[in-house]
């Protein structure tokens, strides 16, 4: 993910169903002169222990996530 000039998560909404979470999120980023400006999703398993045990993130412009990553 090095070097990010900015990396900033907006969180929207948190909803829980037993064991699953998910979060809505606004997210915003800077690397290497391009930007990346989306809303996106993480969605958590929590197991007995209340720890994160699995989870998933989406984004609505992946494509635009993935040429973030590769500049």
């Amino acid at each position: 993910m090095e070097p990010l000039a900015r990396w900033e998560f907006t969180l929207h909404d948190v909803m829980v169903n037993g064991e699953l979470v998910v979060a809505t999120v606004h997210l915003r980023g800077e690397r290497r002169g391009h930007t990346i400006d989306t809303m996106g999703g993480h969605l958590f398993r929590i197991n007995d222990a209340g720890q994160i045990a699995e989870g998933w993130g989406f984004v609505a412009r992946q494509d635009d996530l993935d040429a973030f990553f590769a500049a």
